[in-house]
């Protein structure tokens, strides 16, 4: 799932996603003059049933669309809606900080070349249904 084009697709969305799991996938490219690293990180995310009310509440309240899956887990339909999370919850936010940071802190500890080290991460949140 990408972002909702639209209210009613966010709506859509959520009620799919309503008493389901999904998986979060975020991918990270860590890039230097020197070298290039990729990955993924992957988090299974449980929601319980959602009612129309609270579905309906959520994408007229907060910005749903401007976020893959049509949520933020960080948001209130995170603390109402999310029963179970396997995995990191920062990479339900689309943010793979651990898995970044402990790929830098091993490559700047093992090279002599990290002088140049200039880095620039980019981030995509998919999300797939189970």
């Amino acid at each position: 799932l990408g972002k909702p084009k639209d209210r009613e697709d966010a709506l859509c969305m959520l009620r799919d996603m309503s008493g389901r799991t999904h998986e979060v996938f975020t991918g990270v490219c860590i890039t230097t003059t020197e070298w290039q690293r990729s990955f993924a990180a992957q988090t299974e995310v449980r929601f319980a049933e959602l009612s129309e009310e609270e579905i309906t509440y959520y994408v007229d309240k907060f910005q749903p669309m401007d976020k893959a899956g049509a949520y933020g887990v960080q948001e209130w339909i995170g603390f109402i809606g999310v029963e179970n999370i396997s995995g990191s919850y920062y990479n339900i936010m689309g943010c793979a900080f651990v898995s970044a940071a402990l790929l830098l802190y091993i490559r700047i500890h093992l090279s002599l070349k990290c002088a140049n080290l200039g880095v620039e991460i980019l981030r995509a949140k998919v999300i797939y249904l189970l």
